[in-house]
């Protein structure tokens, strides 16, 4: 067919010899057919890498949330719905105060915000309530996310829900004081 009827195509293609990507550019031209061809290894590494670190997160057992500088919520992973009950549709643009069971002082908020605004990692934790209205504790490490000029654009939340831990060791409280009481009986 005719020079002016061709169409423009881009496709990618991989030639094994030397383990090298290329996107190929073919588009009609005066003389004919033109082909440019454009090594892309380094973003096919980049995207490799990306979708690596985009698996991490999202099969990880810790919860993963990204708030923006308000701290509403911009994403969690499938961990913050096992742990919350409420799924991402129902997180995005919430605040994560949607799970504040109201035990953590204003003082200690206040604390975290400075830290974390300060571009400080804050470390605690939340004794929240789920969907349901449950109450469950969490170990949290909150921390700044910086642009490439060191400028905070968002907050990432990393968190393990830890209330068996902490019913273990109010029941080792509990038992302790107990022996104690008895101790002081047989006394």
């Amino acid at each position: 067919r005719a020079v002016a009827e061709q169409v423009a195509v881009r496709f990618e293609e991989y030639y094994p010899p030397f383990d090298i990507w290329f996107e190929v550019h073919a588009f009609p031209s005066r003389t004919g057919l033109s082909v440019l061809f454009q090594d892309i290894n380094a973003r096919r590494r980049t995207e490799e890498e990306l979708r690596k670190l985009s698996r991490a997160v999202e099969q990880s057992p810790s919860t993963v949330v990204i708030t923006d500088l308000a701290g509403n919520i911009e994403y969690a992973n499938p961990k913050f719905n096992q742990t919350t009950g409420y799924t991402l549709d129902e997180a995005i643009g919430q605040n994560p105060r949607i799970l504040k069971s109201g035990e953590l002082s204003s003082e200690g908020y206040k604390e975290l915000w400075d830290a974390v605004t300060a571009g400080r990692e804050w470390r605690g934790e939340f004794h929240n309530k789920r969907k349901n209205g449950e109450l469950y504790w969490e170990s949290a490490s909150i921390s700044p996310i910086r642009d490439s000029s060191g400028k905070i654009t968002h907050f990432l939340a990393v968190k393990e829900d830890i209330t068996a831990r902490k019913q273990a060791e109010e029941s080792i409280k509990k038992l302790n004081q107990r022996l104690e009481s008895r101790a002081i009986e047989l006394n």
